[in-house]
């Protein structure tokens, strides 16, 4: 069923009066890098060593990841790889912090954490049951997700944000560019299994990562662990346009599901509810 352009404006500024201020949980918190692991005596590099050898971390901030390993190696350390907070499909492969700090001194073949901001993904991969004009829009809200485009589809003067039923925040029209925008929550203890702020856009890359299709369904499929209280919000946009987005039935576990819906009001994206597993 389709709202009236009254209605819908009705709907969308109840959504934005019931976003909550998000108090300490929209700022982005100080990147947490592991610390460094010290490994068992006798080092895994392929070097043999002995506990009492020690050597000084080179510098690889700014190197391109596959000569940062080589040197890191080289070094008789062993180097792991995370990912900054912003990386994206298209990210560039570029070390940008590492831990410890050059110059340090370990022991042969302790770790080395390295971070860049891209993710090695593979092209989108979904399977679609709703029409063509449907597909289009979740396939450019996937692929921004992912980092492949710079824009979402085409929006509202607004986006209200979702998870499991409630509203978390919005992202104004002029900000659906930015990244970080599309994060929110409303419990400093985070939501499901993920930490606050969840980030909205995150399990695109992490589908592509594990290359996990993707199923485009007018209808919300049964979950596996999924953690959702809807709210009367939820309920009004259930009147607007819905297109479900999920992993492949057929591979979904407690441990890699998830949904997104998207709600569309003559076409603009106007709501987005991501709902997440607690394992």
């Amino acid at each position: 069923m389709r709202l009236t352009s009254v209605k819908a404006s009705t709907t969308l500024l109840a959504i934005a009066l019931a976003a909550p201020l998000l108090l300490g949980c929209t700022a982005e918190p100080a990147e947490r890098q592991p610390p460094a692991v010290r490994s068992p005596a006798t080092a895994t590099t392929g070097t043999a060593t002995t506990g009492s050898t020690t050597v000084e971390v080179p510098d690889v901030v700014g190197m391109q990841l596959p000569a940062a390993i080589r040197r890191l190696r080289g070094s008789r350390l062993h180097p792991q790889r995370f990912w900054t907070r912003d990386a994206t499909c298209r990210g560039a492969d570029v070390v940008l912090r590492q831990r410890p700090q050059p110059g340090r001194e370990l022991e042969a073949g302790d770790r080395v954490v390295i971070l860049t901001d891209g993710v090695q993904c593979r092209p989108l991969r979904r399977r679609s049951a709703v029409p063509a004009d449907a597909t289009h829009t979740a396939d450019a809200f996937a692929h921004f997700a992912r980092g492949d485009t710079a824009r979402p589809p085409r929006t509202g003067p607004k986006v209200a944000l979702l998870l499991g039923g409630r509203v978390v925040g919005q992202v104004p029209a002029d900000r659906v560019e930015d990244r970080s925008s599309w994060r929110g929550c409303s419990d400093p203890r985070g939501y499901a299994a993920a930490g606050c702020p969840v980030e909205f856009l995150g399990p695109f890359i992490s589908a592509g990562v594990n290359r996990t299709v993707l199923d485009y369904t007018p209808t919300a499929p049964k979950g596996v662990c999924l953690v959702e209280q809807p709210g009367a919000a939820y309920a009004d946009l259930l009147e607007l346009g819905r297109l479900v987005i999920t992993p492949a039935r057929e591979g979904a576990s407690c441990a890699s599901d998830f949904r997104y819906e998207l709600f569309l009001d003559e076409g603009r994206l106007v709501a987005v509810n991501l709902v997440l597993t607690d394992p």
